[in-house]
């Protein structure tokens, strides 16, 4: 740990930050509709009290002695952008060019912010996949609305603490296996192709970048009432019966029906194990596991439930994703020269194998009740998953307010907009006609 004039100045990566950093430039979003206008220096004044709590925030990455830190950077200027909307119509347009500007986590802040006005606010927060994970984010959202709140009321302790902790690192140290194990594991483990891969424009997989597009669907309260009813009513969790018709709507589109065991990965919150920690933890804790279910064409949508169902909650008994956890820390030790070596042989590998399956990452639900900046009330609000890498292809799904948003980030010209959309109009139809 670096100091200048007293003041750290640089900051110890976890093993996650640097094996996230190889995906650089993938931010996830959050978008709030407001009831009314906020305080433009209240927001400005927030962001400075956040980023004194947790310094990483306004850190860049550095790669320093063969190895990566973050680095403190210096704000310059106002710690959002703002813009004024001539025209109402073009609010949405607006939100997700903002959510297609790139940000680099070697260059920029790890969180960013753009305040939209016209007869309320629209506040599109964007956070580095490499910094924090969705889970990180709502935490983030829930202090940013809570500091920004007790500022109105003039009811805040300006002696703000540092929160950065260790990030979880005390936290997941239990879990770890001995280094030659993980090894082991994923060095004895030969790489496997997927058993499906969402419609490619480009078989050649080479990344461009130049063309990422987001598609969001966004389903009402009255879709979301049923949908909780009906997964009341049989005995499952919400996030199995979304993979339930993710299934479904991928075998329809790409006619994998009978093809045996197929896989989609879930990403995590491992949060859950470490209750402890939970308040320091904005952070990226996300792990993932594959889930296998055999699909046939005349199944019902109950017998693809009650499948999903018998796979999860077997996988549940082992502590999901606590090993896909630990593969992270091992290569996270590694130097991050030889890290990077190890991730470019390995993505030359799924290109050439184009071994990716799907990716389902369910933010959940976001918050209990709605969130407040002072008497403004957040009306509506939903996350967007970050871009991946084709083959991968990720489904991202939050829940605000009862309104549920499924969203997928892409590039364009590895995968067409038109096969994304039908995949979430899909995906729809199956839970509507299933909870109708």
């Amino acid at each position: 740990m670096k100091m200048r004039h007293g003041i750290e100045t640089q900051f110890p990566v976890l093993p996650q930050d640097k094996v996230n950093s190889l995906f650089s430039n993938n931010q996830i979003h959050s978008v709030l509709y407001c009831s009314g206008i906020v305080d433009l220096n209240l927001i400005s004044l927030t962001q400075k009290y956040i980023f004194q709590m947790y310094p990483i925030m306004n850190c860049k990455l550095t790669e320093t002695q063969g190895d990566v830190a973050w680095e403190a950077g210096k704000q310059e200027g106002e710690y959002f952008e703002f813009e004024l909307l001539e025209d109402a119509r073009e609010l949405e347009k607006k939100i997700k060019a903002y959510m297609l500007e790139v940000e680099s986590t070697w260059k920029s802040p790890q969180v960013r912010m753009k305040i939209f006005r016209g007869t309320h606010d629209v506040i599109c927060i964007k956070v580095q996949h490499t910094y924090c994970d969705g889970a990180g984010l709502k935490k983030y959202l829930q202090m940013f609305t809570s500091t920004y709140t007790s500022l109105c009321k003039e009811d805040i302790d300006f002696k703000f603490s540092l929160k950065e902790g260790d990030r979880g690192k005390g936290a997941i140290s239990k879990y770890l296996s001995s280094g030659s194990e993980v090894e082991n594991r994923i060095l004895g483990t030969a790489p496997l192709n997927a058993e499906w891969l969402f419609p490619l424009k480009n078989n050649s997989i080479e990344e461009s970048r130049k063309n990422i597009e987001i598609s969001i669907l966004r389903l009402n309260e009255d879709f979301y009432a049923s949908l909780h009813r009906y997964a009341k009513d049989k005995k499952a969790t919400i996030n199995d019966v979304i993979l339930a018709a993710y299934y479904r709507s991928l075998c329809s589109i790409t006619g994998k029906y009978g093809s045996g065991q197929l896989g989609i990965d879930l990403t995590l919150d491992m949060r859950k194990y470490f209750s402890d920690y939970q308040e320091e933890l904005i952070c990226n804790l996300a792990s993932s596991e594959k889930v296998y279910v055999e699909i046939s064409s005349h199944d019902s949508f109950e017998t693809t439930l009650s499948r999903v169902q018998d796979k999860t909650s077997e996988m549940k008994k082992n502590k999901m994703g606590v090993e896909g956890l630990k593969t992270f820390e091992f290569l996270g030790n590694k130097k991050y020269k030889d890290l990077k070596e190890y991730f470019r042989e390995s993505m030359s590998l799924m290109r050439l194998n184009k071994s990716r399956d799907p990716i389902l990452s369910n933010f959940g639900i976001l918050f209990s009740e709605k969130l407040f900046l002072g008497e403004v009330v957040v009306e509506d609000a939903y996350l967007v998953s970050p871009y991946v890498q084709a083959p991968s292809f990720m489904l991202g799904v939050s829940c605000y307010n009862q309104k549920i948003t499924f969203t997928v980030t892409y590039d364009s010209l590895m995968t067409s907009m038109r096969e994304v959309e039908l995949l979430l109009n899909t995906i729809a139809a199956e839970l509507i006609l299933e909870i109708a």
